[in-house]
């Protein structure tokens, strides 16, 4: 090689480098950025924008699903999902909506998150087109609709009108020490405050899981705490008891991640609930006198599968010492986790007191699903080395699996059948009914009016949201709570009942819905057998369990 030779290779190298740094194309290097473009809208149309990763495949599907099934909650709902899923990974995926009668196509597009193409990428590339989408649809995390968010506001120019943002599943109802009562915030903007006027949320908020949930378990004797007086009452009345443990007050224990938001959130937001509820004349425990609270901070979720990591072993520790020198009485557990840390923390308590179920019961928000303990329980979730009750919530019918006779109405593939939970595709579902009843002015409550027509700019379409009968947002763009909140309730079946049998399941999960006048209806129940297979009882086999 000519002593020109080297420094020719090393500049052939650099080159490209500095040029990609800079924001120059380079041939062949710039294929992600080149291949993420937005599409065109045809004249007479409108998209909606669906913004997630692009390994997040497995939640376009299930989006896909509750688009598609939207079909059958309104009259002449058109779905052609025929480009939803592309041979090419640069490729946008596509469904196109259409409502019998009417001119118009609804899009709904998929632009794909990645390091070369980010949110702020995608909004700036959005807002530049004509026109502009109707809505942006993400936010499956709050972290993820918090930067969604704050690069919306930011944008200030768009052709048509700046678009709504429709977040999924950010349930927080805070950021940081930054509290939000009802979709304002006291001290700060609060999440729907960053995007403020724009944004609706179809998911329940933390606050809104806390109180269902809790108003589920004081309306159910057999999982509201029970102080030793309730539990032994003739104890107490015969003087074997010392006075103190006679008018003992039963204890709530709870566990925050503090490196997890959505922990420190749902965990302030339970106990925001609870002493709403035991306020007096709120039918609070002892004419509502506040309960015992004992409460810890885990440092550091990240860790194995089973094992609780060195922190969780340590507050876990803590509690069982403390639950050692209660009188015996139910107390609560606030578990406000994902999945595997709950996992984890109730794991070890469990292995260290195995009847701890009997004496506690565990809830929990949405980071715990149906899928979970399940579906994926035999190693998610297994239940017979986690005997403790659970009671956690889902935004929509966990377990609404289709029937043969229900699916004539949309394609075969796309039923819902067991063991996967239901809960995402329904709220999928949802979203795509209200944003379409909203965006063609269907008027739902009365077949024989006219629809309005596809509305033609975001503004059009937030005030149709603001006049949906019956309403679904509040004033401030969260959804209406009260109605439509879904719990589930796990109960391990022990071994130390001497009515267990050998074929009985090793657990019970029942599921229940709060109907419009504020009481849990029964939905469903479904007996897990981890080790052999799993059934879903029939109503009539429901019944007849009951009676048994």
């Amino acid at each position: 090689m000519t002593r020109y030779g080297y420094p020719l290779l090393v500049l052939l190298i650099c080159l490209p480098v500095v040029f990609l740094t800079l924001g120059v194309p380079v041939p062949g290097l710039d294929v992600a950025v080149r291949g993420a473009r937005v599409l065109d809208v045809p004249e007479d149309d409108q998209e909606l924008a669906w913004l997630h990763t692009t390994t997040n495949t497995a939640n376009w599907e299930r989006f896909v699903y509750g688009v598609v099934r939207a079909q059958r909650l309104i009259p002449g709902l058109k779905v052609d999902e025929t480009r939803a899923f592309r041979d090419s990974s640069t490729a946008v995926p596509e469904l196109v909506l259409s409502l019998s009668g009417q001119p118009g196509h609804l899009r709904i597009r998929w632009y794909k998150l990645s390091s070369d193409a980010g949110v702020d990428y995608w909004v700036e590339t959005l807002a530049r087109r004509d026109p502009a989408p109707l809505a942006v649809i993400g936010g499956g995390s709050t972290d993820r609709a918090v930067d969604l968010a704050r690069a919306m506001n930011r944008q200030e120019q768009w052709h048509g009108g700046r678009p709504l943002l429709l977040l999924t599943q950010a349930t927080a109802d805070r950021l940081g020490d930054t509290p939000e009562q009802n979709g304002t915030a006291s001290k700060g903007p609060g999440l729907l405050g960053l995007y403020p006027g724009r944004s609706y949320r179809f998911c329940f908020t933390n606050r809104q899981m806390a109180d269902a949930v809790l108003d589920f378990v004081w309306q159910n004797p057999e999982l509201r705490p029970l102080s030793f007086a309730d539990i032994a009452p003739l104890t107490v009345c015969s003087g074997l008891a010392t006075n103190g443990v006679a008018h003992s007050r039963p204890k709530v224990f709870a566990v925050e991640w503090e490196d997890d938001p959505f922990s420190v959130d749902l965990n302030a937001q339970f106990r925001d609930a609870l002493c709403v509820k035991l306020r007096p004349g709120n039918n609070g425990i002892d004419g509502g006198l506040p309960i015992r609270f004992w409460q810890r901070s885990v440092y550091y979720s990240v860790g194995g599968q089973v094992r609780p990591n060195r922190y969780e072993a340590t507050v876990g520790g803590q509690l069982l010492q403390e639950y050692r020198s209660l009188p015996p009485e139910r107390s609560l557990l606030v578990l406000p986790a994902v999945t595997t840390p709950a996992r984890r923390l109730l794991g070890g308590l469990a292995d260290a007191e195995p009847t701890l179920g009997a004496r506690i019961v565990a809830v929990s928000g949405d980071g715990v699903s149906l899928n979970s303990v399940y579906r994926d329980g035999l190693y998610a979730w297994p239940v017979q080395s986690l005997s403790v009750p659970l009671v956690f919530f889902t935004h929509n019918n966990p377990v609404a699996w289709d029937e043969p006779k229900d699916t004539q109405d949309i394609p075969r593939e796309y039923a819902l059948e067991p063991p996967n939970g239901t809960e995402d595709v329904l709220l999928n579902t949802e979203l795509t009914r209200i944003v379409t009843q909203a965006a063609y002015g269907i008027t739902m409550d009365n077949s024989m009016a006219a629809v309005a027509g596809l509305v033609t700019n975001p503004d059009e379409l937030a005030t149709r949201f603001a006049t949906l009968c019956p309403a679904f947002f509040d004033e401030h763009g969260n959804r209406v709570g009260g109605t439509g909140e879904y719990v589930v309730v796990v109960r391990p079946v022990t071994s130390v009942d001497p009515t267990v049998r050998a074929a009985d399941p090793v657990a019970r999960i029942d599921v229940w819905h709060r109907g419009e006048d504020r009481r849990w209806l029964f939905v469903r129940r479904v007996d897990v057998d981890q080790w052999r297979t799993r059934s879903v009882l029939t109503p009539e086999d429901q019944g007849r369990d009951d009676e048994q």
